[in-house]
């Protein structure tokens, strides 16, 4: 299940997402939320037409790639194809720190850290990474900003506040990296502008 809905939500995803900051005394404190909201549809033409590309059991844990063809249907998976697969160790990737530039294509990074379940840690870690790349593609951000000039000195705080509310489409996974010294789970995904 987890696998046909992380197929659905790269098809087609609604994204409602607001994120507010407060800066004062130099000190920061963050608060947001990011909705996703899949297409039933998609998500149902997943389960007739994806095919299991591969499988296996490690630890208590058992993964299945499964595959759909762009257009929802069967697709054409060759016995050779190349997958890569999550990995970790101790040299992060360069997309960890710096995003890949491509003509005609967004990024985003998602970062997690970990949860009861490593399942939970990779969706949520995926979420993010959709949520940056919506946030670039419309946000309506606002800035609140205070500055109190007394004898005791200056004060100065500010309210930033970024939201957006956007269906993409095509949405791709293309890289997990797992930091085992930090325990944070990365997801790079990757958007074509022409979507």
């Amino acid at each position: 299940m987890n696998a046909l809905e992380n197929l659905a939500k790269q098809y087609r995803v609604r994204i409602v997402s607001k994120r507010a900051e407060r800066r004062y005394g130099g000190r920061a404190l963050s608060y947001g939320y990011t909705l996703e909201y899949g297409d039933t549809l998609v998500f149902r033409r997943c389960i007739e037409y994806s095919v299991t590309v591969d499988s296996l059991i490690r630890g208590d844990y058992a993964y299945i790639l499964l595959a759909v063809a762009e257009d929802l249907t069967t697709p054409k998976v060759p016995a050779d194809l190349a997958i890569a697969y999550s990995s970790s160790g101790a040299t992060p990737p360069e997309w960890v720190y710096r995003l890949p530039h491509q003509e005609g294509v967004l990024f985003g990074v998602g970062i997690s850290l970990p949860y009861r379940h490593i399942d939970d840690a990779w969706a949520n870690s995926a979420k993010q990474a959709r949520r940056e790349i919506a946030l670039n593609l419309l946000a309506q951000k606002s800035y609140l900003e205070n500055e109190r000039v007394s004898d005791a000195g200056t004060v100065y705080s500010k309210w930033s506040e970024g939201q957006t509310e956007i269906t993409i489409a095509q949405c791709i996974i293309r890289a997990r990296w797992y930091d085992p010294k930090e325990q944070l789970y990365y997801t790079l995904a990757e958007y074509k502008l022409s979507q």
